[in-house]
């Protein structure tokens, strides 16, 4: 597929401001979920917790890292923001970081998907908030772990984005042409 750049130097900022802004969003998550992580350090452990610990650091750092940003939202995020590159317009070079996930001008079953997966983050951190330590801490670094590797990978196919023009993931836009923003 050739290299559509129309967009000019709004879709490249706007393609700079949704990878700014997302990594600014999970950055700020991790930073706050460490704080309920570093009192783990003095926490006198014993063998199961050591155990649950080691289990939810691999479970996380596969479904979550892997499987979540690796295979699925990192791909989908650069091609979304390649096609922003080359049509940008108001609402999503605005929106950039939210287009690129997915939140709209996506197909039915994209945005129903991404809309279901950030409530249901939602309804998990409610309920994590309310569990004492270490298994508040447990997850939390289960998380961290998690969103480090998805941000590892977002960084890597941000850069696969730029130098390599073949690669052409699916940005899941919707087709026909009276589709809308919304």
């Amino acid at each position: 597929m050739a290299r559509n750049t129309k967009g000019g130097w709004i879709g490249y900022l706007a393609v700079a401001w949704a990878y700014v802004g997302f990594f600014g969003l999970i950055g700020a998550a991790i930073v706050r979920i460490w704080g309920y992580v570093q009192p783990l350090r003095t926490y006198d452990w014993r063998p199961f917790e050591w155990m649950v610990l080691a289990v939810t650091l691999l479970g996380m750092l596969y479904a979550e890292g892997w499987k979540g940003f690796y295979l699925k939202l990192a791909p989908r995020f650069a091609a979304r923001a390649r096609f922003l590159r080359s049509n940008p317009t108001i609402l999503r070079v605005l929106l950039a970081p939210f287009f690129c996930v997915g939140y709209f001008y996506a197909p039915r079953k994209r945005k129903i998907a991404s809309y279901a997966l950030t409530f249901g983050i939602i309804l998990l951190v409610i309920l994590v908030r309310k569990l004492d330590q270490p298994w508040r801490g447990i997850i939390d670094a289960g998380v961290v772990v998690g969103l480090g590797f998805g941000l590892a990978s977002m960084a890597w196919t941000g850069l696969r984005l730029c130098l390599d023009p073949t690669w052409n993931p699916d940005p899941e836009v919707p087709t026909s042409p009276e589709s809308s923003e919304h």
